[in-house]
């Protein structure tokens, strides 16, 4: 589908169901990218959660309001909407395929927002020019929690593994991020491997 086709879907389903069941949310993928084919509609969220309590005020359970009521919604849709993944168990993503689009919700937190807001805006390469990055500098950005910090990088095999980490950086938000390694802040439209290889050249994965 086009970016219009796209970012219009994207509006109706943040107007319909993210906003009022997330604290804080972005439209991320090719769309945030801007660009002219988007194969389906990422967003990234904090959901809201209801909290039940003992007497003496301790949390025994949280319900993701939002991914209840996506599932409420697909089992009362008649079959015009179905998981692709995450429909038992909220985890840290839901991909729901909808009447015209697929949908796919990566849930967060505060501590963990920017760094998936980042890596499911993409792109692809963008990510791994990015890890690649970190590693130059002794580090790992894992994309889900932060940067790793404290380790080394080891040579197991075919395989690259971090090893010792002994700290997790967390950020508050993708500026940060860049921050961290050294670069500038990298606008959405130009997290492509051509812009990139332009302005800062491919750091060696090895």
């Amino acid at each position: 589908m086009n970016l219009a086709t796209a970012a219009r879907y994207a509006e109706l389903i943040v107007d319909g169901w993210i906003y009022s069941l997330s604290e804080q949310f972005r439209v991320a993928g090719s769309i945030r990218r801007q660009r002219s084919v988007c194969n389906d509609v990422d967003i990234v969220c904090i959901p809201r959660y209801s909290e039940t309590k003992d007497l003496f005020g301790a949390i025994t359970s949280r319900e993701n309001l939002l991914h209840s009521f996506l599932k409420r919604y697909v089992a009362e849709s008649g079959g015009r909407a179905s998981f692709q993944s995450g429909g038992e168990v909220a985890g840290k993503s839901v991909i729901l395929q909808l009447p015209k689009c697929q949908i796919d919700i990566w849930f967060a937190d505060e501590a963990t927002f920017a760094t998936r807001l980042m890596c499911r805006t993409g792109s692809k390469e963008h990510n791994i020019w990015l890890a690649s990055w970190a590693k130059r500098q002794g580090k790992k950005w894992n994309p889900s929690e932060g940067i790793l910090e404290g380790g080394e990088w080891r040579k197991i095999g075919e395989e690259s593994i971090y090893d010792g980490a002994k700290k997790t950086s967390r950020f508050k938000s993708e500026e940060d991020i860049y921050a961290h390694l050294g670069l500038p802040f990298i606008e959405p439209k130009d997290r492509e491997l051509d812009w990139l290889t332009k302005n800062f050249g491919i750091p060696t994965w090895e």
